[in-house]
């Protein structure tokens, strides 16, 4: 006979262990122990059906190390019947034990699969099955609990992965919006230019060729920029580099952007920065989310991207600060929440992206904000090797 107050505490151990984000191989071994142990049951068998379960997992767990056999007919036929008393001679003469007892695992008034209970000799009285009862109940739930946190799991995944690709085509979309607007100048001068030079107006001739060299530069300076973009994207899924270098790049590529040109960026970058182990194109989306973040909440400002390396710590710190009117404290503890934003048809994704880009790296990212002051996001990054790239003073604005 089990002791109830021994079943409840292994119950409550269950679902601390459950808090704990294991898998569900260690979570059915838990269960299979706990019953075994409180009920000194020789067979435990979780069998499932249908679902994410096809594949019909089961933990075999016997005295002297026998296994469990199972098949698929076996299984089947052990869940149809969890809820009758019918005839079991066949699980039973499979399992080779005198008796079985099947209790179904139930949720949100669906079957999902069976807790099957093996004797030999029918030890357990009326209290033993009311208990391994409320016990079946909980392993439902915990069973069900632990599935429907891996949903959402992958869920997230897939939603980071569409805040991902809004990003880039955010970014595509900004290039093509600046190409254009540097093109239709450099068109529009050239209207001017012919009716001039046919004028023999060589002052405003040359005032037109100004002009248009101006605007060819600058697009020689953005698609210069976006190829040092595509170059860091090639670099493969984690490539050791310069971070000043990536985060130049960047900054000299956004800049000129509609979005970007009321921003005053200034780098502060680290001369004696060692080289990191990173994804190029993840530690790019990070910043430019930060980057753009900040752009839209101030439109005309300063933004400050700093890099320093931390020795006893070993790893790099990257802050990008502005000084726009800061984050409301009540809401600071929300900003890495999936789906959390203030702003109309935002998707509110970015942050929740940054920290996980931040923590597949090894690090994190962290917030300071006062309202009226300015927002610092501080992202650190442990460095992966020993190289060291010494450089000159990057500071510029």
């Amino acid at each position: 006979m089990a002791e109830e107050a021994l079943v409840l505490r292994e119950i409550e151990h269950i679902f601390k262990a459950l808090l704990q984000d294991g898998v569900l191989k260690d979570l059915l071994e838990r269960l299979v122990k706990a019953v075994r142990c409180c009920f000194g049951v020789e067979r435990v068998l979780f069998v499932f059906s249908g679902g994410e379960q096809d594949e019909n997992y089961t933990v075999p767990d016997c005295p002297e190390g026998r296994q469990l056999i199972e098949t698929v007919p076996l299984l089947r036929l052990a869940t149809e019947r969890a809820r009758t008393a019918g005839d079991r001679d066949k699980i039973c003469k499979t399992l080779k034990i005198g008796s079985i007892i099947s209790y179904p695992l139930m949720f949100d008034n669906r079957l999902c699969g069976a807790m099957l209970i093996g004797t030999s000799n029918g030890s357990l009285d009326s209290k033993d099955m009311k208990l391994l009862e409320l016990f079946a109940l909980q392993a439902s739930l915990a069973i069900e609990l632990h599935q429907m946190h891996k949903k959402t799991e992958r869920i997230q995944t897939q939603l980071f992965s569409s805040a991902e690709v809004l990003t880039l085509g955010q970014m595509v979309s900004g290039v093509a919006h600046e190409l254009s607007n540097y093109l239709t100048v450099v068109w529009g001068r050239t209207q001017l230019l012919l009716p001039r030079i046919k004028a023999k107006d060589v002052p405003g001739a040359l005032q037109t060729l100004e002009i248009i060299s101006e605007y060819l530069g600058k697009m020689k300076r953005f698609t210069d920029g976006l190829m040092n973009i595509y170059a860091f994207s090639q670099q493969g899924l984690k490539s050791h580099l310069d971070l000043n270098d990536l985060i130049t790049n960047l900054v000299e590529f956004i800049n000129p952007q509609t979005k970007f040109r009321e921003i005053e960026f200034v780098s502060e970058l680290a001369t004696d920065l060692p080289a990191v182990e990173v994804n190029p194109d993840r530690i790019q989306g990070m910043l430019l989310n930060l980057y753009t973040n900040a752009a839209e909440t101030m439109r005309k400002g300063r933004i400050t991207t700093k890099t320093e390396y931390d020795r006893t710590q070993d790893e790099i710190r990257i802050t990008v600060s502005d000084n726009g009117p800061g984050i409301p404290e009540q809401i600071q503890k929300k900003v890495f929440a999936p789906g959390f934003t203030t702003k109309k048809g935002g998707h509110g994704l970015g942050l929740s992206l940054c920290r996980q880009i931040a923590r597949e790296h090894g690090g994190d990212i962290k917030l300071d904000s006062r309202p009226g002051e300015g927002t610092i996001f501080t992202i650190s990054l442990p460095v992966r090797t020993c190289e060291r790239h010494p450089r000159k003073d990057l500071t510029h604005s």
